[in-house]
């Protein structure tokens, strides 16, 4: 149980610390700063405030035995690998606000089967969804102009992605051993265009 009074939880603040189950974030907090909670394995339940702007790169990394977490709606930076490997995680919902999903934010968490992408974001960066091996579809907002290389690499499971007329650029593998993958967008898009140069199955919409 964190005090009220405290604003910020440092870099490293309970890293590794491997008999946490639970922890209550008192509201007031504003950052959750890099690598904060990485490796608590046995952290099961997590309570962030509303008052949380900002989650540090790695904060959840490793953080295998949580199944389910809320992001408040006043989070507008979600750091690099924030939750890669976060193997529970089955769903997750990015608020509004964030513009980003950095490199490797969601990395190999394996159960993850449903995302929620605001239209907020116009960028999804290198290795973002990469071995997320879970997901079979996901819907990319308009907003979004470029898909990262790696971005969605390793994801076996994926049979179908949309992606709006807005993006003009994805990068290196964005894709690879994504087998199953049929992409659905605008006819005439870039994304047409790639999915031929690539041979992926694509369906105009």
């Amino acid at each position: 149980s964190i005090p009220e009074g405290v604003t910020k939880i440092g870099n490293l603040a309970f890293r590794d610390c491997t008999r946490v189950t639970h922890i209550t974030i008192p509201n007031g907090v504003t950052i959750i700063g890099g690598w904060a909670f990485s490796g608590c394995t046995e952290l099961t339940g997590i309570t962030i405030p509303e008052s949380v702007t900002e989650i540090g790169y790695g904060a959840f990394r490793g953080c295998t035995g949580l199944t389910s977490i809320t992001i408040p709606e006043n989070v507008t930076i979600i750091g690099y690998e924030a939750f890669s490997g976060c193997t529970g995680l089955t769903g997750i919902i990015i608020p509004e606000g964030v513009t980003q999903i950095e490199n490797g934010t969601f990395q190999n968490c394996t159960n993850l089967a449903s995302i929620t992408i605001p239209e907020s974001v116009t960028e999804i960066c290198y290795e973002a969804f990469s071995g997320c091996t879970k997901l079979t579809s996901i819907i990319v907002p308009k907003s979004v102009s470029e898909i990262v290389g790696w971005a969605f690499s390793g994801c076996t499971g994926l049979a179908s992605i949309a992606l709006p007329k807005r993006v003009t650029e994805i990068g290196i593998d964005a894709f690879k051993d994504c087998t199953k993958l049929t992409i659905h967008a605008p006819a005439g898009s870039y994304a047409e265009t790639y999915a031929k140069e690539n041979n992926i199955p694509f369906v105009a919409e």
